[in-house]
């Protein structure tokens, strides 16, 4: 990773934060190789029994002992759904200035505008959602 384009990093603490403050489930947790990545609304379960959260933001690392003090390349972060289906417009990156209670709220208006659509994807897909943590 170059250091010298990526100066700037987000507290996934405080994303996490943004969305539970707003009533929306999230928390952050390892994702697989020691990243981090924010866990946010409902989980799903495909056919298969695999478990698949509704959206993400990440990926990211852990600073602090025991995976806390989750932080992200502000220029590498993004969030999008859980299902890689991508739809239009829902994958949100931060803007150069913004804070990230700024960028988890602009994630907000993004499930606010794709939520219904992206539960009935899930739902055409055979997949059935629950609000367990995965």
């Amino acid at each position: 990773m170059n250091t010298e384009t990526n100066t700037e990093t987000l507290s996934l603490e405080s994303i996490a934060a943004e969305f539970n403050a707003a009533g929306v489930p999230a928390y952050v947790a390892q994702s697989g190789g020691g990243c981090a990545t924010v866990y946010v609304g409902p989980w799903y379960r495909d056919a298969e029994g695999d478990q698949i959260p509704a959206w993400m933001v990440g990926p990211g690392w852990f600073d602090g002992p025991n995976e806390t003090q989750a932080n992200c390349w502000r220029d590498e972060v993004s969030f999008g759904d859980g299902f890689g289906i991508l739809i239009p417009n829902a994958l949100v990156a931060p803007t150069d200035d913004e804070t990230a209670g700024a960028f988890a709220r602009r994630c907000l208006a993004a499930i606010a505008e794709h939520g219904t659509d992206l539960a009935e994807r899930a739902a055409d897909c055979g997949w059935n959602s629950y609000n367990g943590i995965g």
